[in-house]
């Protein structure tokens, strides 16, 4: 039972994979080795907002301007999706999302 269950998510995986590979071709234009800007996630776009509460913590917001990761305080409670507990975080989220290497 878990086998036949394990071979199907296996199928609907491989078929939105190929369905992906059909939809969206490499461009026959790209060179090798040329970077390409991807849209960065709609919360790395936003300002920093601390929120309403009174805390104290120290976040990270992804600063478009700089195109880097910049500490701010964070008052614990509401804010945006711009928010990250480490800088790491922000980066994997934001930063490293914006060029990739065309490699094929």
């Amino acid at each position: 039972m878990a086998s036949n269950l394990t071979c199907e998510v296996c199928l609907v995986s491989l078929a939105i994979l190929l369905i992906g590979v059909i939809a969206y071709p490499a461009s026959d234009k790209a060179e090798p080795g040329t970077t390409a800007t991807l849209p960065r996630p709609k919360d790395c776009t936003s300002p920093p907002e601390t929120g309403p509460c009174k805390a104290a913590f120290e976040n990270y917001y992804f600063n478009t301007t700089l195109n880097k990761c910049m500490d701010f305080i964070y008052g614990g409670c509401e804010g945006n999706g711009n928010r990250y507990a480490t800088e790491e975080e922000c980066n994997d989220a934001c930063a490293l999302a914006t060029t990739v290497s065309n490699a094929l």
